[in-house]
């Protein structure tokens, strides 16, 4: 977060949020997932994606040196859209209880 928000000199990289990352078996690739907090429009989802991958050499050089690892993994970036889908699965709960307030009041 700390290389997003400070280290980067994009601004569009400031509000990003990475919200998981998964590294394969070998440890030579992650899938970096993140979120925009201010502004979540697929526009910006896609230009902070760009903005990223152009700033991954250098996330990749940081996260090597603080790591020390002996392969740094490769990053590829994805949106994350689990808080979308949780979202609309809680949506969709709430109108089934809402339905179900409704059939138990005209019984």
């Amino acid at each position: 977060m700390r290389l997003l928000q400070h280290e980067v000199g994009d601004a569009r990289l400031r509000a990003v949020t990475v919200t998981d990352v998964k590294l394969t078996d070998d440890l030579r690739n992650a899938k970096v997932y993140f979120r925009v907090f201010n502004d979540d429009t697929k526009e910006t989802q896609k230009a902070v994606e760009k903005a990223l991958v152009a700033a991954s050499g250098f996330l990749r050089r940081e996260v090597g040196q603080a790591l020390q690892m002996k392969f740094t993994p490769e990053l590829r970036f994805y949106f994350d859209e689990r808080m979308d889908e949780a979202l609309r699965i809680d949506q969709l709960l709430h109108e089934v209880a809402q339905d179900d307030k409704k059939t138990k009041k005209k019984r």
